[in-house]
């Protein structure tokens, strides 16, 4: 695109300078015409010195037509470009309605959800390193997890800040956030909080954005269930994260270990009991995590190692004995120290997208975002008129189709079928579809 336009500019401006030379040969050879008129009634050579002067004059206008012929094409591409573009983003967005439930006349109303949702994924392509096409894919994931127009319109800045942060997709964030939010049972009033929470962690721990939603989306129900805060489950995470244990399989062994302290076996809870690690309060709320691993590293110190590991092996499953002793070794200082970090991170999703995205390949996403943001409206001043031409069209293609099957290959039937299609519609199609230059059309 970058460099049709390039091209396209290089044409206009020599089509524009053949004008302007033009110009200047005309004045001049009006002059001779002038001059040749006075010396004809002295030479009578008029008609030769007339030639001449035309010949010269018509060479100049050609070359000039020419190159604005050329820059009128190239235009026109360009233009065919952006209608394509725009074409792909509406039907993007198409697809957020369809999934919203919105009906054919609901999509053409004016100001209306539809045009709402559609300009917030123009500003996003406007203001953001994501396009207006990455926005509204992103919107469909909003969409599908039942987010209203004004919901994914609020939510929508967000994503893209967490998406950048995270150097993520931006319909695999839209789509990581909502589902691992769903499963910690949080609202949208809570989407600061817990982006800022999971830059933090990916700052402060051996873990990026996307593996910690990863870990969520396993860990997240079983977290919601067991009372347990944000940032105790982003530091339990990191924690393991530290120790090599990330993505889903930090979720699967921190929803593990939830599971065997809220529901141990018999033989669990009589070793917690023994131990005397409390996992409930005098509510019935499960504790927080911190604690209850605080107050079992402290039991577990006055054992043997033999006794240890036979005790840790009672109460949790093997398979996470690693993301255990990982836990039970931060109570020593590393958790406290992670946790106290991500409780103060606010604002820390907004200051790490700005620094992914201040360097040279940020300016370049940006950049191409804006042209796409160019060509989808630029694309869609002209898209009716495509949209009047195909279904004209479309619709002599089927008449000729069908005046063809019926004529059974009598070629009188055939031959009139194809001259009333070509004579009568196709006449009238270009009439009332091509409103600008006959050639611009087929570059559409």
């Amino acid at each position: 695109m970058e460099r049709e336009l390039e091209e396209n500019n290089k044409a206009l401006k020599t089509a524009g300078n053949e004008y302007d030379d033009a110009g200047k040969e005309s004045k001049k050879f009006g002059e001779e015409v002038k001059d040749s008129g006075e010396k004809a009634e002295k030479s009578g050579h008029k008609l030769e010195t007339l030639g001449k002067i035309a010949k010269g004059l018509g060479v100049a206008f050609t070359a000039a037509f020419a190159a604005m012929g050329v820059a009128v094409k190239k235009v026109v591409g360009v233009i065919g470009d952006c209608v394509d573009v725009y074409a792909d983003f509406d039907d993007s967005m198409r697809q957020v309605a369809a999934t919203m439930g919105m009906s054919a006349d609901e999509i053409g109303q004016a100001g209306g959800d539809f045009e709402r949702l559609a300009q917030a994924a123009k500003d996003a392509g406007a203001s953001t390193r994501y396009t207006a096409s990455d926005a509204a894919d992103a919107l469909n994931y909003l969409a599908l997890a039942g987010y209203d127009t004004n919901k994914a319109i609020e939510t929508m800045p967000k994503v893209l800040t967490l998406a950048a942060a995270g150097g993520m997709d931006l319909a695999y964030a839209s789509d990581l956030v909502t589902d691992s939010m769903s499963a910690l049972n949080m609202q949208t009033s809570d989407l600061d909080m817990y982006m800022d929470q999971m830059a933090k962690t990916s700052q402060k721990s051996n873990t990026s954005v996307q593996q910690l939603g990863e870990a969520i989306l396993v860990c997240g129900g079983t977290a919601s269930l067991t009372g347990q805060d944000l940032d105790i489950v982003n530091t339990a995470l990191g924690v393991m994260a530290d120790n090599g244990i990330k993505g889903s399989e930090g979720g699967t062994k921190l929803r593990n270990v939830l599971l065997s302290l809220s529901s141990p076996t018999k033989n669990g809870a009589a070793e917690l009991e023994r131990l005397g690690v409390s996992i409930y309060d005098a509510e019935g709320n499960m504790r927080q995590l911190d604690a209850i691993m605080g107050d079992l590293n402290k039991a577990l110190s006055s054992l043997s190692q033999e006794e240890k590991t036979a005790a840790i092996s009672t109460i949790f499953n093997k398979r996470d004995i690693a993301a255990v002793n990982a836990l039970l070794e931060s109570t020593n200082g590393r958790f406290a120290e992670l946790d106290a970090l991500i409780k103060d991170s606010a604002g820390a999703a907004e200051e790490m997208a700005g620094t992914m995205e201040s360097g040279l390949a940020g300016t370049e996403r940006s950049w191409k975002s804006a042209l796409e943001g160019l060509q989808i409206e630029t694309g869609e001043i002209f898209a009716s008129l495509k949209q009047t031409a195909l279904t004209d069209m479309t619709g002599i293609v089927r008449d000729l189709t069908k005046a063809l099957s019926s004529a059974n290959g009598d070629w009188m039937q055939i031959g009139d079928a194809v001259g009333q299609a070509v004579s009568n519609k196709s006449t009238n199609t270009c009439r009332r579809s091509c409103r600008l230059p006959s050639t611009s059309f087929l570059y559409f």
